[in-house]
């Protein structure tokens, strides 16, 4: 439940980012996108190494998730 709500605010600042939507008028956002950058890289590591299958292929998309907010923030 924790994992879908960080997951949904994550895709609400990638949102507010890329400028699909405009709910906050801060830079909280843009500072926040390399944040989640550095977040889901951290998450490929973690994925990667452990012993489970299933996490083992989340890594993918954390490595997805982390080249997105990348993305995202080089083009502010």
């Amino acid at each position: 439940m924790l994992a879908t709500l960080i997951y949904l605010l994550a895709g609400v600042i990638i949102l507010e980012v890329a400028n699909v939507i405009d709910l906050v008028a801060s830079e909280f956002p843009c500072n926040a996108v390399w944040v989640l950058a550095g977040f889901f890289g951290l998450g490929v590591l973690i994925n990667s190494i452990s012993r489970s299958p299933k996490e083992r292929r989340m890594a993918l998309v954390a490595l997805l998730l982390s080249a997105l907010c990348v993305v995202v923030g080089v083009s502010l």
